[in-house]
């Protein structure tokens, strides 16, 4: 069958799949693409070996300690750096210093390296109790302390990705006192490595006396510091394997002993038990709790296929459900670690399990040559595909197998076939999508389910959306935290235009709230966090509404709903509120209230319904989030807010010099006027009426208590909008 996959790439994929192909960059990348350059660290280290049985065997070639380290440790910088950087297309991050080290520990410890021979090079220079040969002394403090540098980088990296992943994970794991230990192995290490240094400093100190019959260094470590520094630097450089060896040891201890560890082995164990015993229900609830542990994403991935497995024979429809579910987990940034995931990719037995396991079921193999990214997957799929042709099934999956490897726009045409075919056919059903005031539905049937979404509304706005989302999702590439339902395009259904997108599994931020969860103030953070980044970068090409046209839009929502000499009260009233927002920057109207964002059981959030219609004062989408239902304490909301606003400033191109406090007036503010035009709307809720002017009537109050010198500028005005929301009310 060979590429046959090939016919189904379109132009545009071919075409940069084409050019990267017959470029030099190309061909060099897969002349270097060997195992050997796969991995640096056994390569280099075989190489120093070899020189070392060079050195014995050919004694006359005078290969000296010094070059033989030179040697090795070189190859191992250079290989790495190939590695990483050319054929893995690792591109050099420019968000923050912090993040700057943490993603580039392999340049750190070639800077560290270089700085580290220097130092000690030149440091070394009156002390000699250790070697006359001051290079081969550099040397040896120059591979040691780059080997501490890189080796702190990735420890401080995989800690903080192993702590995100307990973090986020949907079941919490009670932890144990020693797992405080375990998640600081820097902590931990440099103790070690002080008490090394402190070791390595009363000995040569001694030395010097002993050896020398000097008194170069005075036994007094802060005088010392003072007056040889570099010497005293040079020689905790030494010690730099001592941290090394001091992370790598916590790291094994944690891939055993943390409760995260302990909780999957045993989840592993018991449900190889059940497997021997032929107990498939317990099977499966062990094999569901490992797909909810915080672990790497191709350690979930794998887990969720296994758990389709399970189901398949008994249930194809819910298997099918659980390897798209696997497919989904591919778009996502995969950012998490385990510690016991971490112990095998050290070791290298991740590699083993999936070569094992590529010769099982055909779903598996499938799923191990796409984490591979090996186009045999392509292979395979479009063999299925082409002996069923009518299976929507295999098409969707095809789909998404094209957009894991690349072919972002041949994927999307084969899942837009497919959800076409089975919304216009018996094969799936459309059922109204709960919480939305635009007409959305879900398709569900036996192929395709709840997580395919179609959205009606006019084609330019559904134009904008689409391209709005997929702007927002290259924006997010390397933000895991955050995500947007996968855009699949326009396309008729049942006679009408629509935007059809992959949605997530997951509950609102509504149905969260409803729930009262006990990390609910959190989580409101976190999704203020996400607001400020979209606000900062999504534009609208329409312009903000006029004071005079939200005042009518007001008018027609409450008219009928209140009497008439109460409406024109409050919309004859409302110039304080409009003036207050007025100075305010103007972003995106992101619409965020809380039926707009969604948390999946990763932990992600998803913004949906990014239709930028329009531009807003921005602190009427703060109110959005927490002033249309109830949600927290006051301070908590002041808290959210600033959150929202130093999101937006961090992130935004612009200077914004406004004061906390002048944005606050303008949020309590954006609660009334909000709660005024989404009146109409939120009664339909169970809980709208009774929270939504209460809401804005608290926010007077507060305009009253807080922001005295605006509310006695404009005290009729407000005192007339707290009287008529009370009779509201």
């Amino acid at each position: 069958m060979g590429d046959k996959y090939l016919e189904d790439i379109v132009e545009e994929d071919l075409k940069n799949n084409q050019s990267l192909r017959t470029s030099i960059f190309s061909r060099t990348k897969n002349i270097l693409d060997q195992p050997m350059v796969r991995n640096p660290a056994i390569t280099s280290t075989g190489i120093f070996f070899l020189l070392v049985y060079a050195k014995n065997k050919f004694p006359e070639l005078e290969i000296k300690p010094d070059e033989m380290g030179i040697a090795s440790y070189s190859l191992y910088q250079i290989i790495g750096l190939t590695k990483e950087y050319f054929l893995e297309g690792k591109k050099i991050v420019k968000r923050g210093l912090i993040r700057l080290i943490l993603e580039n520990p392999k340049i750190i410890g070639v800077m560290a390296s270089i700085a580290g021979g220097i130092t000690s090079y030149y440091a070394e220079e009156n002390m000699g109790d250790l070697t006359t040969d001051r290079a081969a002394l550099a040397v040896a403090t120059s591979i040691s302390f780059g080997l501490a540098a890189e080796a702190s980088v990735r420890g401080w990296k995989n800690i903080s990705r192993i702590k995100r992943s307990i973090r986020r994970a949907k079941e919490k794991i009670n932890k144990r006192f020693w797992d405080l230990v375990l998640e600081h192995p820097l902590i931990t290490s440099t103790i070690y490595t002080a008490y090394c240094f402190k070791f390595e400093y009363e000995k040569r100190a001694s030395r010097r006396v002993a050896h020398k019959g000097d008194d170069f260094l005075d036994y007094d470590l802060l005088q010392d510091l003072t007056e040889h520094p570099g010497v005293i630097i040079s020689m905790l450089m030494k010690r730099g394997i001592d941290l090394s060896l001091g992370i790598a040891t916590i790291f094994l201890a944690g891939s055993l002993l943390h409760s995260q560890s302990i909780r999957e082995n045993f989840l592993r164990t018991k449900k190889l038990y059940y497997r021997i015993k032929g107990d498939k229900e317990k099977e499966k609830s062990a094999q569901e709790g490992l797909t909810r542990l915080p672990n790497s994403l191709e350690r979930i991935i794998q887990d969720t296929v296994e758990l389709g497995n399970l189901y398949y024979e008994e249930d194809e429809s819910k298997a099918h459900f659980y390897y798209r579910k696997a497919l989904r987990l591919f778009s996502k940034n995969p950012d998490n670690l385990g510690y016991y995931e971490l112990f095998r990719r050290t070791f290298r037995f991740d590699s083993l399990i999936r070569l094992f396991r590529r010769e099982k079921k055909d779903i598996d193999q499938d799923i191990i040559l796409l984490l591979n990214k090996d186009t045999e997957a392509l292979v395979r799929i479009k063999e299925k595909l082409d002996s069923d042709p009518d299976n929507i099934e295999v098409r969707y999956i095809y789909g998404k197998a094209l957009e894991i490897l690349g072919y972002r726009k041949s994927g999307e045409k084969q899942k837009r076939q497919a959800v076409e075919e089975a919304a216009n056919s018996k094969l799936a059903t459309l059922r109204p999508f709960k919480g939305t005031k635009n007409k959305v539905v879900l398709l569900e049937g036996k192929n395709i389910h709840g997580e395919i979404v179609a959205k009606y509304n006019e084609e330019d706005k559904l134009r904008r959306e689409e391209e709005e989302t997929r702007k927002l999702r290259d924006l997010l590439i390397e933000i895991p935290e955050y995500d947007t339902p996968i855009p699949i395009g326009r396309m008729q259904i049942q006679g009408r235009i629509c935007y059809v997108m992959e949605f997530t599994d997951g509950e609102s931020l509504g149905d969260y709230i409803g729930s009262k969860r006990e990390n609910l103030q959190e989580k409101v953070k976190e999704v203020a966090e996400f607001l400020g980044f979209i606000h900062a970068n999504l534009t609208s090409v329409k312009k903000e509404r006029s004071a005079e046209e939200r005042t009518r839009i007001i008018r027609e929502r409450l008219k009928g709903k209140l009497q008439d000499e109460n409406l024109d009260r409050i919309c004859s009233n409302l110039y304080p509120i409009f003036a207050a927002v007025e100075n305010t920057p103007k972003v995106t109207n992101k619409d965020a209230h809380t039926g707009n964002w969604y948390i999946d059981e990763y932990g992600t959030i998803t913004a949906i319904d990014i239709e930028a219609d329009r531009l807003i004062p921005i602190t009427d989408d703060t109110a959005n989030l927490l002033d249309l239902t109830q949600t927290l304490t006051e301070k908590g909301k002041d808290e959210v807010l600033e959150i929202h606003i130093n999101s937006y400033k961090k992130n935004s191109k612009t200077k914004e010099d406004r004061t906390q406090k002048q944005y606050h007036l303008a949020y309590l503010n954006s609660v009334v006027i909000r709660s005024l035009e989404s009146y109409s709307l939120s009664i339909k809720h169970k809980l709208g009426k009774q929270y939504n002017l209460e809401n804005a009537r608290r926010a007077i109050v507060r305009i009253k208590t807080e922001h005295s010198d605006y509310y006695k500028e404009n005290k009729k005005g407000y005192d007339t909008l707290e009287q008529e929301l009370k009779r509201a009310a």
